[in-house]
């Protein structure tokens, strides 16, 4: 990193303070951030660490309990209502838009854009050409009914299929 061994361990014992250019060299030599560094952030990404420890709460606003059983019932029923392929179609499509999910929030400050290999407009392209090719397999994947699943209670699957929906039919069909 450019120092004798001797200065580092100055630094570490505290006898003589590092500049700011090095604490950036350091930064991007462990792959941490400055505060983390410091001791000012316990992220060593900078992602606040509150985030994550709230994601099993139940917001009204966002359940994300209701997201996650959705997702379990939809992938339970494609991989017992086909001959294999269905659950893999289903996986590669939420993958693809939790991907470009990331990529935004990327591109708005909120993910490090470190984490991506391919910039945001590329990245972003490539991820909705090939969630047109997932849209294009689903075709062939075998429905039972226009009514959807035969699952006689409501489940999480049912509300968020209705809520995207309403959010459909409010935010982009004109009256």
């Amino acid at each position: 990193m450019g120092i004798s061994q001797a200065l580092l361990s100055h630094y570490e014992k505290g006898i003589r303070e590092c500049g700011l250019d090095f604490v950036v060299k350091c930064a991007d030599y462990y792959g941490v951030t400055t505060d983390y560094l410091l001791g000012v952030s316990a992220s060593r990404n900078g992602l606040d660490p509150s985030v994550y420890a709230s994601l099993g709460a139940e917001d009204d606003d966002m359940p994300l309990s209701t997201l996650s059983q959705a997702t379990r019932i939809l992938l339970d029923t494609a991989a017992a209502a086909s001959r294999g392929g269905a659950a893999r179609y289903i996986y590669d499509y939420y993958m693809l838009s939790l991907y470009r999910g990331a990529l935004t929030m990327a591109k708005a400050g909120i993910l490090p854009k470190e984490m991506f290999k391919l910039d945001y407009n590329l990245g972003r392209e490539l991820a909705s050409a090939a969630l047109a090719v997932q849209d294009a397999r689903f075709v062939f994947i075998e429905d039972k009914s226009r009514t959807g699943s035969d699952v006689p209670e409501k489940t999480a699957l049912h509300t968020i299929i209705a809520e995207a929906e309403e959010y459909i039919l409010n935010n982009f069909v004109i009256e």
